[in-house]
């Protein structure tokens, strides 16, 4: 099976420094990546992608 070819790539991160009014030591951090790849059977019919995959 091929690589999968990534068209789009994101990643967010969320820092914490205040929760509640009180300052937080340490910090706390959440992250996130998020991948769109390509679809390799878009534009073709179930049976033309089926034979395809076979192969």
């Amino acid at each position: 099976m091929a690589p999968a070819e990534i068209r789009k790539l994101t990643t967010i991160v969320e820092e914490t420094r205040r929760e509640m009014g009180e300052w937080i030591e340490p910090q706390t951090r959440k992250a996130a990546a998020i991948a769109v790849i390509r679809k390799p059977f878009a534009g073709l019919s179930l049976a033309s992608a089926a034979s395809k995959r076979k192969s």
